[in-house]
């Protein structure tokens, strides 16, 4: 009994004292209870007494069996407040010891496990997020991206799985969008191809001020009467190759090819002031570039073609022209005409230009008068002028 409740405890038989034991189980000596003593306690189940040596001590009295004369007292030695208050820090302090060893190995476990959280929405939510704006990025500063397949990303969240969806829809529109923007840039100039993109509208019929490019090589025909037919376009090619690289260079778009005839223009979509020496100079260019090319060709025993070139400054109307199946960019007006008689009477290394030319480039390129001309169809003559190529 003393070692299970840790007190002093005594067995009395016939109002003596049979045996005392301490908390340890080893025999006590240290209480002295008189037969007085015992007589008081037996009468209560519990109380305070005190010992022949004047100790006070809580006790309580279990009689195990009713019929027979013995008791056991256990033993608590009586505290003072002090004491106790005492005892109930050192209890307070020894709990909190607990709980804080308690919290710190629950603040171990919780961090552990937001870690792991963590490290879980990394490579299942950010990862992929981060993908897609690393993709975003990319396709902004316009360079291409190996985007991931839907099977990689179709583990993840409903919405991820929507967003990264959705991006890939409209890249593979904005790839389409550039394959068509490129296709159409091979038949038409960027220029041209980009305002139809964004602003088809304003291209359906309008006035300008253009400066009216037309070569056109001699004696074509004849010349290729007999040339196989991919021979004949591989020769056109050529020549055609360097012309549309020097008008560019110049500020100038390429109309339209007409069999071995080409109209370029300046000023559309986009007025130019300096399309008409911008146009000359390109002229110019362009017959020493024949020269050149016919030389080599020469040498190699192949054909060799010349062109005549007119320019006329004039308005036109610019659009949009055709059916609703088929239709095309190009100018139109009685001065296209002109210019296209304008490059008739130039011969083959010439160019030709009118008055409307001449006066926005007097003083910077020489040229020689050709006297007046009339046109069929055209109430109006025109003074042409002839540029001196170096």
């Amino acid at each position: 009994m003393a070692v299970a409740t840790q007190e002093s405890t005594f067995l009395v038989v016939n109002d003596s004292v049979l045996k005392a034991y301490r908390p340890d189980g080893s025999i006590e000596d240290k209480i002295v209870l008189s037969k007085e003593i015992l007589e008081r306690m037996k009468k209560v189940t519990h109380g305070i007494t005190r010992d022949a040596l004047g100790n006070e001590y809580i006790f309580f009295r279990i009689q195990p069996y009713e019929d027979m004369d013995m008791d056991l007292f256990v033993f608590k030695l009586r505290m003072s407040e002090i004491e106790i208050l005492q005892n109930l820090a050192r209890d307070i302090k020894s709990l909190l010891r607990s709980l804080t060893e308690e919290i710190y190995a629950f603040g171990i476990v919780l961090t552990t496990a937001i870690i792991f959280l963590l490290w879980y929405l990394l490579r299942s939510v950010l990862k992929p997020i981060t993908t897609l704006a690393e993709a975003v990025q990319s396709v902004g500063s316009g360079k291409e991206t190996d985007f991931p397949l839907k099977e990689e990303y179709s583990n993840q969240p409903d919405e991820l799985r929507t967003l990264f969806a959705n991006f890939e829809a409209m890249l593979k529109r904005m790839r389409d969008g550039e394959r068509s923007r490129s296709v159409l840039n091979k038949f038409l100039a960027p220029e041209i191809a980009e305002k139809i993109l964004s602003d088809a509208a304003s291209l359906h019929g309008k006035q300008v001020l253009a400066t009216i490019f037309f070569l056109d090589f001699r004696k074509f025909t004849e010349l290729t009467e007999s040339m196989p037919a991919n021979q004949m376009v591989l020769m056109l090619n050529t020549y055609f190759n360097n012309i549309v690289s020097i008008i560019k260079n110049h500020g100038g778009i390429i109309d339209k090819f007409e069999g071995d005839a080409v109209l370029a223009l300046w000023g559309v979509p986009e007025e130019n002031p300096q399309g008409p020496l911008n146009a000359v100079r390109a002229a110019i260019e362009i017959q020493k570039h024949i020269l050149v090319l016919n030389e080599q060709r020469k040498t190699e025993n192949k054909v060799v073609l010349e062109a005549g070139i007119g320019i006329h400054y004039a308005k036109v109307t610019e659009g949009i022209m055709g059916s609703e199946e088929h239709s095309e960019f190009t100018v139109i007006g009685s001065s296209v005409n002109i210019t296209s008689r304008v490059c008739d009477e130039a011969k083959g290394g010439e160019i030709w230009i009118t008055t409307n030319i001449y006066d926005n480039i007097v003083g910077q390129v020489e040229v020689e008068c050709e006297g007046e001309r009339r046109f069929q169809g055209i109430s109006q003559p025109y003074i042409l002028y002839k540029v001196k190529t170096p």
